[in-house]
């Protein structure tokens, strides 16, 4: 583990190995290299600036998994190691102590040593992890150092790290806004982890830094090996609905002793809800806009609670990673009248007002309508969702209107009021006060020549205030579209999870993710080439693509499905990175659901010891073949198959060699029937098999004898002999009986005939006590 000062550098120890190696490496260019201290690979001017090798000791303390590297760590500091596949690293654990041979590279944010020689010396305790202090949380300083960190976990997912390895993903409340997002990733991690929401844990893992291209930290994740490096501290609430009130009111207000870092649970009237996006809940002359996923939609006066994360919003707090409850309906708060100077106070964000201002111009913008007004020399923005044909048509340049909306403060770099936003819930929520002149500018201007100077002085204004209403609008437009293109994004994303929730075709679901694509990457030309089994379904255009843009993987757990995203461009804005981001989590769900599917399908119908179809697919098979022998005119055959002594076979010599044995017999059936035919095990000893278009009864007496032949062969398992025995019971469709429960009575009869007419029994003998076989 590194050694720091409390400044967060390093001690003065570290300072003097760097010198020390700096000085050997300078004076001693020809020497081998000796061990030097991971530190002084970090130092400036030793990784990614020379050709020769260093070596370095330490403890492993991550195994990525796949044999590409690891992360070692010594007194001084912890680093990644690169192997590439190319030193056969499969079996390294944390705690194994290794001496590691390589040469320095810069990395992509760290430096790294891509080594060249592995020796392992044995096992080693763990180093004794840093604690992660709230200084250390923004920037790099803490990458692949083994740490213990603390926080409250604010939402939680399921994932993976790779094909095999299932991840639960907890982002954790660091009380820092300028530290970035921090992250633990637990592997190996199968439970639903909603139950940690809210709570207080302590994980132990090893750091890997976010970063960007420019080698600059966005963020930090912990990497937990074992579940058991996490513990929790305090357990959240049982029930969060259960919890105490807080009034809208007392939130992160002064004088109100409450720990904000965990969920608190509001109630308050709906005045606006964004399906989506979030809710705006008000309670008296409070009010609050929590953020939510939910798609239930809620009118306004519907009584709502609500928990959730208090965090600061733009000007007044927020409630996030929300979950909501209608508890009622009644009717919504009266809105408050105010000027737009008094609402650029602050004092009612988040409330429903009334105001009166000046149309100025409208347009659209994202599939909203942006109104753009102006009263006492404020100019501030009306959103209403919807085209603007759905506005009056009245509402043009000069207009005075009577507006209602839920006000939103947008504020500057220090957090002060700048401009105001409306939040108008439909076109109702307008009224035209007085419609302005009908005449133009123009007009105005064929007036006579007593009044053309004025006209030129009123265009010349007009164009000024137009410049500035067009400056003011664009900058109130950028702080709103990411955040609006994200919440489309998200809506997007949440469809396309519904329509995998409701099992809907691999191909539909699919198609929606290239449509997705399509729409917020202009001239991307998204496809999916989707690999199954073997078969290959194309989506999209497929042709050509991903050769001048970008090629994106997805693959089920089990490798049988994988799918290919290709664009035609590589994506540019981040906005664009983060559709990319989605189609692949939402293409990786959707392969994994469709496998999963499959797989619990075939493990229905199917037998878990001898992997026979089992009883339930015997039945489907059995009507299907009935059907087309009465379709074609052709006999069936059932054959009842039956163990001789076989209880006695798990009573001297125990279930794992009884097992052995209904394996071995179903593989020797198996390989002496035909592709046509079906061998079921439906029981314990019990085995039934269908043989369609059979010829008649000798052809499947011959078959019958044949398994007979095959199933006596002596059978060695764990030093035990045996030599098997089978009854057997043939049955013919129709002399027999004309449908299934018939044959099969017919097929057991026969058998049961042939068990007490036999003379011959499962005989097992341990190799130990006698060289021949013994009847049992």
């Amino acid at each position: 583990m590194q050694s720091r000062d409390d400044s967060g550098g390093l001690a003065p120890g570290t300072y003097a190995a760097i010198a020390a190696f700096a000085w050997a490496t300078a004076c001693l260019p020809l020497a081998a290299q000796s061990i030097i201290p991971i530190a002084a690979v970090h130092c400036s001017g030793c990784a990614g600036q020379s050709e020769s090798t260093v070596t370095v000791e330490g403890v492993v303390t991550q195994y990525a998994t796949t044999p590409w590297g690891f992360t070692l760590q010594d007194d001084t500091d912890g680093i990644y190691i690169a192997t590439d596949g190319r030193l056969g690293m499969t079996d390294v654990a944390p705690g194994d102590h290794l001496v590691v041979t390589g040469t320095p590279d810069a990395g992509e944010f760290a430096p790294i040593i891509k080594a060249s020689k592995v020796i392992r010396r044995g096992r080693a305790p763990l180093p004794k992890p840093h604690p992660v202090a709230q200084s250390e949380l923004s920037g790099g300083k803490l990458d692949n150092l083994y740490v213990e960190i603390r926080g409250t976990v604010r939402a939680v997912s399921l994932g993976y790290v790779s094909k095999s390895n299932p991840a639960a993903f907890l982002m954790l409340d660091t009380e820092s806004r300028n530290s970035g997002s921090v992250e633990v990733v637990l592997s190996h991690f199968r439970e639903d982890p909603i139950r940690y929401v809210d709570a207080v844990i302590t994980a132990r893992g090893v750091v890997g830094i976010v970063y960007n291209r420019k080698r600059q930290a966005l963020g930090m994740n912990v990497f937990v090996d074992n579940p058991r490096e996490m513990s929790v501290v305090k357990p959240p609430e049982a029930d969060p609905f259960g919890m105490k009130l807080t009034p809208i009111g007392d939130l992160m207000a002064w004088g109100v002793n409450r720990d904000w870092s965990h969920r608190v649970r509001v109630r308050g009237t709906v005045t606006l809800h964004r399906i989506g996006e979030y809710v705006v809940l008000q309670d008296g002359p409070n009010a609050l806009r929590v953020e939510t996923e939910s798609h239930v939609s809620l009118r306004p006066g519907a009584q709502v609670e609500a928990t959730g994360f208090v965090s600061a919003g733009g000007y007044s707090p927020n409630l996030r990673q929300a979950v909501i409850r209608q508890i009622g309906s009644g009717e919504e708060p009266p809105p408050v009248r105010r000027w737009p100077k008094q609402l650029l106070s602050g004092i009612d964000d988040d409330r429903l007002v009334t105001t009166s201002a000046t149309v100025l111009e409208a347009g659209n913008v994202a599939r909203r309508t942006l109104i753009t007004l102006e009263d006492g020399g404020i100019q501030f923005l009306a959103e209403i969702p919807g085209p603007a044909e759905r506005v009056p048509r009245l509402l043009r340049p000069g207009a005075r209107v009577e507006i209602t909306g839920v006000c939103h403060i947008l504020t500057d770099v220090s957090r002060k009021p700048k401009s105001i936003e409306l939040l108008v819930r439909g076109p109702g929520d307008i009224k035209i006060v007085n419609a302005g002149p009908a005449i133009t500018v123009t007009g105005i201007a064929w007036v006579g020549g007593t009044v053309a100077g004025a006209a030129l002085v009123c265009v010349l204004w007009a164009l000024t205030l137009r410049r500035r209403v067009r400056e003011q609008t664009r900058w109130i437009q950028s702080s709103l579209d990411r955040e609006h293109a994200i919440a489309r994004i998200m809506a997007e994303r949440s469809a396309i999870l519904e329509r995998i929730g409701r099992n809907e075709s691999l191909e539909t679901i699919l198609s929606e993710i290239v449509r997705f694509a399509a729409e917020f990457i202009p001239d991307c030309e998204p496809g999916i080439l989707v690999s199954v089994d073997g078969e290959t379904l194309e989506i999209g255009c497929c042709e050509g693509s991903g050769t001048a843009g970008g090629v994106v993987t997805a693959e089920s757990n089990s490798g049988r499905i994988r799918a290919v995203l290709h664009f035609r461009r590589s994506p540019r804005l981040e906005i664009e990175n983060e559709v990319v981001r989605v189609c692949r989590e939402c293409a990786l769900l959707a392969l994994e659901h469709r496998d999963l599917h499959e797989r619990l399908i075939e493990q229905s119908l199917s037998d878990p010891l001898t992997r026979l179809p089992n009883r339930r697919c015997l039945e489907e098979r059995f009507r299907l073949a009935l059907e087309e022998a009465r379709r074609e005119g052709q006999p069936l055959a059932v054959l009842a198959l039956d163990l001789d002594g076989f209880k006695q076979v798990n009573d001297l010599f125990g279930h794992a060699v009884g097992d052995e044995v209904l394996r071995e017999i179903s593989r020797r059936f198996s390989a002496a029937m035909r592709r046509s035919d079906m061998l079921a095990r439906v029981g314990g000893d019990e085995f039934f098999a269908l043989l369609p278009r059979i010829g008649g009864r000798n052809r499947a007496l011959e078959i019958a004898e044949r398994l007979l032949a095959i199933a006596a062969g002596e059978i060695e398992i764990n030093g035990v002999r045996l030599s098997p025995s089978v009854s057997v019971g043939v049955a013919l469709y129709p002399e027999d009986g004309d449908d299934a429960e018939r044959l099969r009575n017919a097929a057991d009869l026969r058998m049961y005939e042939h068990k007490m007419q036999s003379a011959h029994r499962m005989r097992a003998a341990r190799v130990a006590a006698q060289a021949q076989p013994v009847s049992v």
